[in-house]
């Protein structure tokens, strides 16, 4: 019998996780902290659920890697150790409790992480007349570890841009890459100018995070503007005074 398993990232069916789906610290080698996470059974059914440790990346043509823990450079996957299973009652809330310990021996350097996968497998639907195709729904939360050293740098490029038209409405496509050893959380802004020069309007987009290594797709639009060339100031507003730019040509 084939299986078809449906991964739903972040929607889960008689499952919540109310501390939240990122947990952060600021760390020091050879020093511990204390994590938690709150699992709440929203059914009114005991239920059994998997917990998976993964090194996680993701990059702006929509693909996501889930590699075993300790396989990238930035990882801290193995400075924890958690259950692979838990049972929590009906209705129950089930406090994970564990430590991360930071080596001592590891770079002081910007950030690491992981992700902790938690779901459930349902039993298959029923099998079809054929007996050849049933159907198994995993349904999971991922919660990312962030640990952040106080020593790091921060820097975003601009590897790819596209101007697309949206129903009528000009819409800017930029592909962002975190090229430096910090995690940011990134704006994407254009300032807009006529082709003399003066300076018509700011426009502000999507806001994204990216890890070191990792790229995204970033959008704005231009719902207001007419149908000539402009010049574009495209920016990435990291926060904390970090803006990183680029000079764009831009004709609706």
């Amino acid at each position: 019998m084939k299986k078809i398993c449906l991964f739903l990232t972040g929607l889960c069916f008689a499952l919540s996780i109310p501390s939240g789906l990122t947990n952060q610290y600021d760390v020091t080698p050879g020093k511990k902290v204390k994590s938690r996470i709150s699992i709440k059974n929203t059914s009114d059914e005991t239920a059994r659920y998997y917990i998976k440790k993964n090194d996680y990346t993701f990059q702006a043509d929509g693909s996501n890697n889930y590699a075993e823990p300790g396989s990238i450079d930035r990882s801290n996957a193995n400075w924890y150790e958690l259950p692979e299973y838990i049972t929590v009652g009906a209705g129950k809330n089930y406090e994970l409790l564990f430590d991360i310990e930071i080596p001592a021996s590891v770079e002081p350097v910007g950030t690491y992480w992981s992700l902790i996968r938690i779901g459930k497998e349902k039993p298959p639907a029923d099998i079809t007349e054929d007996r050849t195709v049933g159907l198994s729904i995993v349904t999971e939360y991922g919660i990312q570890i962030r640990t952040d050293f106080q020593e790091g740098d921060t820097k975003v490029d601009f590897i790819k841009s596209e101007l697309i038209d949206l129903e009528g409405i000009p819409r800017l496509v930029v592909h962002m890459t975190n090229t430096a050893d910090r995690w940011v959380r990134a704006k994407l802004k254009v300032q807009l100018f006529d082709s003399d020069g003066k300076f018509i309007k700011t426009y502000e987009g999507s806001q994204k995070s990216l890890y070191p290594g990792t790229s995204a797709e970033y959008t704005v639009d231009f719902p207001d503007t007419q149908d000539k060339k402009y010049k574009a100031l495209v920016i990435a507003d990291c926060g904390d005074d970090k803006v990183f730019g680029a000079t764009f040509n831009l004709e609706f």
